[in-house]
């Protein structure tokens, strides 16, 4: 999934995409010298946009992953975030969007396979918006890329079903936090991934924008569900 929207890099007063504060604090990694934002307020950190992809290099480097049906590996460890999503049920044929779905949409085949409708959204692989409302909205390893995070939970919230919900995954800044642990941080050294957050950082951003927690693994995945049914647009 790719980014869609950038903050003006020439901004004086750099403001948090997440939770619209302006206490921002910028460090750079001592490895690689590249430079990143906190906001103080959600703790979320952001690659400072003069070091993020160009959209073409984005989706070049989204090319090299070997995401398909023949890697057992990569389909094991998308049914742990299925075995995730599914502990609650779901009606069969259910309207499922599997947001930010990639260049192979493997999720989106095993989803069908289960009996659901699934449809697909992505800004390089499957361009367009499927019409309509869902009951579930899944979010695989999607928000790390996304430099408008607020603004994609509101969209998410007013296409979601009464009653919907939205399954996140990607991996949540580690509690122990420091400039040395971040630097060293595996997930942070993908060059697409813009964007990391506390799992209460994002919670309080998606309470904001019209969902409700319903649980967390603490690790990556979160599930929440739309918190006023019946009040999407």
């Amino acid at each position: 999934m790719g980014c869609s929207g950038e903050q003006d890099q020439f901004d004086l007063k750099p403001v948090c995409s997440l939770c619209g504060s302006t206490g921002i604090q910028e460090f750079r990694t001592l490895s690689d010298e590249v430079l990143y934002r906190r906001c103080v307020k959600c703790s979320t950190i952001s690659r400072h946009p003069d070091f993020r992809l160009t959209p073409e290099e984005e989706r070049a480097r989204y090319l090299l992953h070997n995401n398909s049906p023949s890697n057992k590996g990569y389909v094991r460890w998308i049914q742990r975030f299925h075995d995730f999503i599914f502990r609650l049920p779901l009606e069969p044929g259910s309207r499922i969007l599997d947001f930010g779905s990639g260049p192979e949409a493997v999720m989106s085949g095993m989803m069908e396979d289960m009996g659901y409708q699934v449809f697909q959204e992505d800004p390089y692989f499957a361009p367009g918006k499927p019409e309509g409302l869902f009951s579930l909205i899944t979010s695989l390893e999607v928000f790390e890329h996304l430099s408008e995070p607020f603004q994609i939970l509101l969209s998410l919230a007013g296409r979601s079903a009464g009653n919907g919900r939205l399954c996140i995954s990607t991996e949540f800044l580690p509690p122990d936090f420091s400039p040395d642990t971040f630097d060293s941080w595996y997930y942070r050294r993908d060059s697409s991934h813009i964007m990391f957050y506390t799992r209460q950082g994002l919670v309080d951003a998606a309470v904001e924008a019209g969902f409700t927690e319903e649980y967390s693994d603490g690790v990556r995945y979160l599930s929440l569900r739309l918190a006023h049914p019946g009040t999407s647009c």
